[in-house]
């Protein structure tokens, strides 16, 4: 059985949002984003330029297409970071997956495999990207530190491999999961990191994770970095209510629970002297990371244990004024 809960604060931001009979739609600016009742995150919905798609023939071409696009992301091409490659095959994907330890300038790709599809999603990852990644997870690390949660409690598995239901093989950028589960289950958190143009490509790897685990992972946070405007974006993900229309009535109501945004923090850094922060604090609900809650210190809530105050998110940022 699964239980789904809510905090009185997103329960308060979700049933505004309701309200106002907005947040519903994969672009939504405001309130919660969440998927259709009948759609399905496939290899399809990765819309790229089609200078980023590309038909493999055979090992050598599609590693030669990707050292080409890798260059041209390297170089500052953030417009480049999200490729798909159609037509290949798990062997080539194998083979991909061993040379890339090998080939430096592919840099750390992470990959989404959709096998009955025979189709990559291919997700370029630099310097920066890695930085991100990894500053999140040092400053996640403290925050459980200062509450008693050792990395035996929760456990860090990185970019591991996940295979899915549906032949889809997952790498996140971080991932974590709880001292109830192995390492093969789904982990319980997940973050993914992006620097492209549009947020679509990390929506979509939200959308994957929480309805394609077995209800396994149920918090994802999504980390965008846009180095022209310099800006941060942080996402919040979960399973919310969604609205729908009932059969002849005018009225909504709550019936489906489907992927949904429900946190959303903007960091501007382009002032390094005064970098400002809408959104936060955000909330990262202890009761979606555990299977059991742990023991906590008296008086501490488990709906607000893990929150990112503004200053967290500046120290981040301040790490990037030079780009």
């Amino acid at each position: 059985m699964v239980y789904i809960w809510f905090d009185r604060y997103l329960l308060t931001k979700v049933t505004s949002t309701l309200q106002r009979g907005g947040g519903v739609g994969p672009e939504s600016e405001g309130g919660t984003i969440s998927l259709p009742r009948d759609s399905i995150v496939n290899s399809r919905l990765y819309s790229v330029h089609s200078s980023n798609r590309e038909k493999s023939r055979d090992i050598t071409t599609t590693i030669n297409f990707i050292k080409a696009k890798g260059s041209q992301f390297f170089n500052g091409d953030d417009s480049a970071q999200c490729l798909v490659i159609t037509n290949i095959t798990p062997e080539c994907v194998k083979q991909l997956e061993r040379i890339r330890t090998e080939e430096r300038n592919l840099g750390s790709p992470k990959l989404t495999y959709f096998a009955d599809e025979t189709t990559l999603i291919i997700k370029l990852a630099g310097t920066v990207h890695a930085q991100l990644s990894r500053l999140f997870h040092d400053e996640f690390r403290r925050i459980c530190a200062d509450y008693g949660i050792s990395s035996y409690m929760l456990k860090a598995y990185g970019g591991g491999n996940c295979e899915m239901p549906g032949n889809v093989h997952k790498e996140p950028d971080e991932s974590y999961s709880p001292d109830t589960r192995s390492r093969t289950d789904f982990p319980s958190f997940v973050v993914e990191v992006g620097a492209s143009e549009s947020l679509n490509p990390l929506r979509l790897d939200a959308r994957l994770w929480l309805s394609n685990t077995n209800d396994l992972t149920r918090l994802v946070l999504l980390i965008k970095i846009d180095k022209d405007a310099k800006t941060l974006i942080f996402e919040r993900w979960e399973r919310v209510h969604q609205p729908s229309q009932q059969p002849g009535t005018r009225t909504r109501s709550l019936t489906e629970i489907v992927p949904g945004r429900v946190e959303e923090v903007v960091v501007n850094f382009s002032n390094p002297s005064n970098i400002t922060v809408r959104g936060a604090p955000m909330l990262l609900p202890i009761h979606l990371i555990f299977d059991n809650l742990p023991p906590l210190p008296q008086g501490v809530s488990a709906y607000r244990l893990f929150s990112i105050s503004a200053n967290i998110f500046r120290s981040i940022a301040a790490e990037f004024t030079d780009l």
